[in-house]
């Protein structure tokens, strides 16, 4: 890609390569799914970005390394019951020195949005009250480690670790093709970020954008 940097003078920025690997194992069968995989990943020619006075400017750092690992199962314990929940690492960091022996940009930091853990557990419950209707209850709780809004990994534009519940109630009409639900979100009141940064940070007052606060819903679908 082609930019002026704060000087006005031509820049060209490198293409961008990943280079990705990955494992896994699968199991299936009639009361149990279960998958894991491994994977591994290099950039070279990494494109980061950054304010730069009045300028957003998008920064080469020359390598960067992604590894970890994902778990995920759903266990069905009777036909009223079953729970599912997935667990994944993950480490992303820029390198210490580029491939000649140069001490890098953001040498040692973690790359944006990239938690180091996270989890999300849940059930979903369900009995059918006649033939035709059967209701539904599924709680979910979802975890993240902390993360970091911008590649420099500066101090107050990052996110603590923080949790979710949400909660869906349904009722379903197998004939008619009908699904009811009532829907509960954050139902805790966490209060937490999802973007740091952004376009006040020009001006040195980094503009905050909070996550969704505990919303409650309803929905109607049909299936025809």
């Amino acid at each position: 890609m082609l930019q002026y940097d704060s000087q006005g003078v031509l820049e060209i920025i490198p293409a961008e390569t990943l280079h990705s690997f990955d494992a896994g194992y699968k199991l299936v069968n009639q009361r149990l799914m279960f998958d894991a995989s491994l994977y591994y990943q290099f950039y070279r020619d990494f494109q980061s970005s950054k304010w730069e006075g009045m300028n957003y400017l998008v920064m080469h750092v020359e390598k960067a390394t992604s590894y970890g690992a994902e778990l995920s199962v759903r266990t069905m314990i009777n036909d009223y019951l079953n729970f599912f929940g997935n667990y994944a690492y993950a480490r992303a960091i820029f390198d210490e020195k580029d491939s000649k022996g140069n001490a890098q940009l953001n040498a040692g930091n973690t790359l944006r949005l990239t938690p180091r853990h996270s989890f999300l557990i849940g059930c979903t419950a369900g009995v059918d009250i006649s033939q035709n209707m059967r209701i539904m209850l599924t709680p979910t709780y979802s975890w993240q480690s902390h993360i970091w809004f911008e590649d420099a990994n500066d101090n107050g534009i990052e996110q603590d670790a923080y949790g979710l519940l949400h909660a869906n109630l349904s009722l379903r009409l197998k004939r008619q093709g009908l699904i009811v639900s009532l829907f509960g979100s954050n139902l805790a009141g966490e209060k937490y970020l999802i973007s740091a940064g952004n376009m006040g940070a020009m001006f040195g007052i980094p503009t905050f954008v909070p996550g969704a606060p505990r919303m409650m819903g309803g929905k109607l679908k049909w299936m025809f």
